[in-house]
């Protein structure tokens, strides 16, 4: 049995995956553009305020809602959902 610096039993764990969720995504490639929420609300045709639960996770996009953020990036739905857990 391994044991690590604290003479505790050691566990190989898998390797934690760089993942982020949606809102954070969303967040991040919004800012990439320098797009404000209510730039992205347009684009999107939908209100900032709905950006802004998207980005703070309230609740979770269906996937109309998906379509239109991934059409107003100019990016396809797995692009955007790329490294979403």
């Amino acid at each position: 049995m391994r044991r690590d610096l604290y003479g505790q039993q050691a566990y190989n764990l898998p390797p934690v995956s760089a993942t982020v969720t949606f809102g954070t995504r969303l967040c991040s490639l919004r800012r990439q553009r320098r797009w404000s929420q209510l730039q992205l609300g347009i684009r999107a045709d939908m209100s900032a305020n709905h950006i802004h639960y998207l980005e703070h996770s309230v609740g979770e996009p269906n996937l109309a809602t998906l379509r239109r953020v991934a059409t107003a990036f100019g990016i396809t739905l797995s692009q955007l959902l790329e490294g979403v857990a």
